[in-house]
């Protein structure tokens, strides 16, 4: 894994240097790692999505990031690979105490920061069991009722837009019970875009 965060470090600064330094940026894991669009509406992004990374990890290398580059905005989706089964207590602390750390950090620099809640994990598929859906909605609540309103930054609540029970959510939204599809992707995309722009 340690090898893979490594070339995906070459890859985001590749593109940092295309992109600019006042490219906004999204902040994530595989999910991020996914979306393969270079711009959301009229922002140019650079991706920060590492896969098997969880928040606390992810706070450790926004300094390898380096973020001094003060991005316009930020989205962070972090806690897929926190989801663990049978979360305990500190390890709920422990992603509360990460993501306000992250969220604090990207803020103070001057961007404007969105957190997108951790979607749904899909059951019956490959990778379901290795995730617990009860732990992201523990996560989830951490991050409604704890991170957001700490740090004033907007939710992005791709849990309910994503569920399978809604309107747009649907069997079949991800390849493996954790990652999307590439219809779910096309989806997302236009979340995001009606969210920051």
């Amino acid at each position: 894994m340690v090898d893979h965060w490594s070339a995906r470090d070459g890859a985001y600064f590749a593109h940092r240097q295309i992109a600019g330094s006042t490219a906004s940026i999204i902040i994530g894991d595989s999910i991020t790692e996914g979306f393969w669009w270079n711009t959301i509406g009229p922002e140019r992004i650079v991706n920060a999505g590492y896969g098997g990374i969880n928040a606390s990890q992810m706070l450790l290398r926004v300094s390898t990031l380096n973020l001094n580059s003060v991005s316009r905005k930020a989205i962070v989706l972090l806690g897929t690979n926190d989801a663990v089964p049978d979360i305990t207590s500190e390890q709920i602390a422990q992603f509360a105490s990460s993501m306000n750390s992250l969220v604090a950090n990207l803020k103070n620099r001057g961007t404007s920061v969105f957190v997108a809640s951790i979607p749904p994990i899909e059951p019956n598929k490959s990778l379901s069991s290795l995730r617990s859906q009860e732990s992201v909605d523990i996560l989830n609540s951490t991050i409604v009722y704890n991170i957001c309103p700490s740090n004033n930054a907007p939710l992005i609540n791709l849990n309910i837009f994503m569920d399978m029970t809604t309107r747009v959510g649907k069997i079949g939204y991800t390849r493996d019970g954790i990652h999307p599809t590439r219809e779910t992707y096309i989806t997302l995309y236009n979340l995001y875009n009606d969210t920051i722009n």
